[in-house]
């Protein structure tokens, strides 16, 4: 009661500011002129929002609402925002980084995937060039006062710094030395400070061609699938069984060795080849394997370890793969510890607001929605099988009123497919998205997706950022979500897509046994839901009302234990973010370098005596030779960039060590391996620490004679490069 009455307080405070606002708005159009941005920069809050709302109409034509000036007061305070879907959030955003840009501070705003990023983008430059600001899509243009990116994107370019060695080309360079203020707007942050949180972010290169041997594809070909178990949480892990299997089969000293090599690798092939499924797990694009994130539909590069890459790659007729060497990796929560400021909104984040406050240490403000929630949801309509769920389907479609417009939603990519191929044989208006699918193919099925007696089928691609203009009137979008989400906020989103801005929608859900959210169960899910199962071709509505609440619980439970993974890997993914501060301090502290014979001398100091200090000695005495002949600005690029290129070898080195910890961790995951790591991974770190100065030294003799080569053969092809030099 007593949470009901703050948030109803706190919402009546914001009210009563927007209210003042949205006045003063209106009294600005009787003035003649605009204030300029120094002027505007002079305002307080209330007063600079009012101006900027004004300016946002001006050029673009949008009226800000009540309740968007109420959502972007409680941003400025470090709110988080719970923020129905179609209430505007994008709007919100720009004026808050417009707010924040003037006032000086260097601004990131996260969408949730590239096609959005980029429209949001392009769509409000013209407004930020108003106001004398420079906005950008990625981070190339280090003049940017506002950044429109992905989360994840925008942490590999972060990370992508830990390997670079000039300041200039840093794409992060305020947040490194902390030299300004810095903000973070995550747009649908539930998905990326929950949901994601625990999935490392990691930057690799490759090192040589690789592949799965073929004795292990013969091996594991002849182990049975009956070797696969489901515990009662819904884990699905190999038995006692697999590895006897595997005994008959493999007759080497080397299979239960000290690196456990052999039954490593089929292990990792029988999941692979059992466990991850084509259009489910998994495509081929251009002959690559991409993984398919099941909570949004998009295709990615960079999941799968090299073996299993390799594997997939066999199995599927493809090509050999590029074998790659793990450079750096961290996890979102600690790209997004980085920044001065982080706040957020979702259309689902009350859901997630606890864990968002305790983890993250931020609240959740609810705005309150424009106009009432025009839906009908017919809820779950529970089915035996695929089969008897891909029938009901049709027949329902069959049975809808003709001119309302529909967005199929599916699990995965093969049912996609499936759906799409049925509908293609009785229906004309019918589109199809996928990932992988360009930006102009994107818009145009979103474009499309409203017109009276459409039908779109994609995977949840759309579940998040799509608006779906329906342009007939009286017509309403019907949303199908085919297969049900593995939590609340999966559905929820999906839901969120129809009833948008006052208008009405329907959604409906179609499920069955046979999916992911019912395998805990086994063989006796279809006796334990015999109240809740329709049979073919039927649709009670009673039912699918109970469904409703069973499938509520069961995502309850899911989201119960995906909180606890995270919180279980979190030391493994803490362990290995914080390795890096020790990284870019000493990266900047290179590249900051403009008296080179100091710094070795210094650098000589650490290390006392020995072989290596003898070594520096040399390097001092060519460097006092090459500043006879040479600029000192050149001596000390080159300087820097082979400590730099030094640096970055002894850290791989760390980190390949670091990546075989870990991948031993998600092998055999238990608590135990878990502090295993920990205690090996901070002894690894002692020993790095203990000797980094020694092998950045040893090794930085031969890379700056080979940077001096670089150097002399790009003066000989363009004689202007030793002007640039300089």
């Amino acid at each position: 009661m007593f949470k009901n009455l703050t948030s109803l307080i706190e919402a009546r405070k914001y009210r009563s500011r927007s209210s003042k606002v949205m006045a003063s708005i209106q009294e600005l159009k009787t003035k003649p002129k605009m204030l300029s941005t120094n002027d505007l920069n002079r305002l307080e809050d209330d007063e600079l929002v009012a101006h900027l709302s004004l300016i946002l109409e001006i050029e673009l034509g949008y009226q800000p609402y009540v309740t968007q000036i109420d959502a972007l007061l409680a941003l400025l305070d470090g709110k988080m925002l719970q923020m129905d879907t179609g209430e505007g959030k994008t709007l919100v955003g720009a004026l808050y980084a417009a707010t924040m840009a003037l006032r000086g501070s260097w601004v990131v705003m996260t969408t949730s995937n590239i096609y959005l990023a980029e429209r949001d983008c392009a769509e409000f430059m013209p407004f930020f060039k108003r106001l004398g600001l420079n906005s950008r899509f990625g981070f190339e243009d280090p003049k940017a006062n506002i950044v429109y990116s992905t989360l994840v994107t925008a942490c590999h370019s972060w990370l992508n710094d830990h390997t670079t060695n000039e300041l200039s080309k840093m794409s992060h360079l305020g947040l490194h030395l902390k030299d300004r203020d810095t903000v973070l707007l995550i747009d649908e942050a539930d998905m990326a400070l929950v949901n994601a949180s625990s999935t490392p972010v990691a930057i690799s290169t490759e090192v040589s061609f690789s592949g799965c041997p073929k004795w292990v594809l013969d091996v594991v070909y002849k182990i049975p699938i009956a070797c696969i178990e489901t515990h009662s949480n819904g884990d699905q892990v190999v038995s006692e069984k697999f590895y006897e299997e595997v005994e008959k089969h493999i007759n080497s000293e080397e299979l239960y060795g000290v690196d456990y090599n052999q039954v490593d690798l089929v292990l990792k092939a029988y999941k692979s080849l059992h466990l991850l499924k084509l259009g489910v797990d998994y495509k081929v694009i251009e002959g690559n394997v991409y993984s398919i994130n099941k909570r949004t539909g998009e295709a990615h590069k960079g999941a799968f370890d090299d073996f299993t890459l390799g594997f997939l790659h066999l199995i599927n007729g493809l090509g050999p793969v590029a074998k790659t060497t793990e450079l750096a990796s961290t996890t979102l929560p600690h790209y997004v510890e980085q920044f001065g400021r982080v706040v957020g909104m979702s259309g689902t984040l009350f859901v997630n607001r606890n864990e968002v406050k305790s983890t993250y240490g931020l609240r959740v403000f609810e705005v309150p929605r424009r106009l009432p929630l025009s839906r009908t949801d017919l809820g779950y309509f529970l089915y035996r099988n695929a089969s008897e769920k891909l029938e009901s389907l049709l027949t329902f479609l069959e049975n809808r009123n003709n001119m309302y417009p529909v967005l199929i939603m599916c699990d995965n990519e093969f049912s996609a497919n499936l759906v799409y191929a049925e509908l293609l044989k009785k229906h004309g208006k019918l589109s199809l998205l996928l990932s992988g699918s360009s930006q102009s193919d994107r818009e145009t099925v979103v474009n499309n997706a409203g017109l009276e007696g459409a039908i779109t089928v994609t995977t949840r691609l759309l579940a998040r950022g799509a608006d779906i203009d329906v342009q007939t009137d009286n017509v309403e979008l019907l949303v199908i979500g085919y297969g049900a989400g593995l939590t609340q906020v999966d559905d929820l989103q999906l839901m969120g897509r129809t009833a948008r801005q006052g208008s009405k929608g329907t959604t409906a859900f179609f499920v069955s046994l046979d999916e992911d959210l019912f395998s805990q169960y086994g063989s006796s899910s279809e006796s334990k839901f015999k109240l809740f199962t329709n049979t073919v071709n039927s649709f009670d509505s009673d039912r699918a009302m109970g469904t409703t609440k069973l499938i509520s619980r069961l995502h309850s439970m899911n989201q119960a234990r995906e909180y606890n993974s995270r919180k279980a890997l979190f030391g493994v993914n803490k362990a290995i973010s914080e390795s890096l501060e020790v990284l870019m301090a000493k990266r900047l502290e290179m590249s900051r370098i403009h008296d080179p014979i100091r710094y070795l001398e210094q650098l000589k100091g650490v290390l006392k005596c020995g072989l290596t200090s003898l070594v520096v000695d040399d390097s001092i005495s060519e460097l006092y030779l090459d500043l006879k002949i040479l600029p000192r600005p050149i001596v000390a690029y080159l300087v820097r960039q082979s400590l730099g290129n030094a640096l970055t070898r002894v850290w791989n080195k760390f980190s390949v060590q670091q990546s075989a910890l870990k991948s031993e961790v998600f092998i055999n995951f238990s608590s135990n391996s878990l502090n295993d790591f920990k205690d090996e991974s901070s002894k690894l770190f002692d020993e790095l620490l203990s000797s980094l100065n020694k092998e950045v030294a040893a090794d930085f003799n031969n890379e700056y004679r080979r940077q001096k080569i670089i150097f002399a053969n790009s003066c000989i092809s363009n004689s202007r490069n030793l002007t640039i030099y300089s």
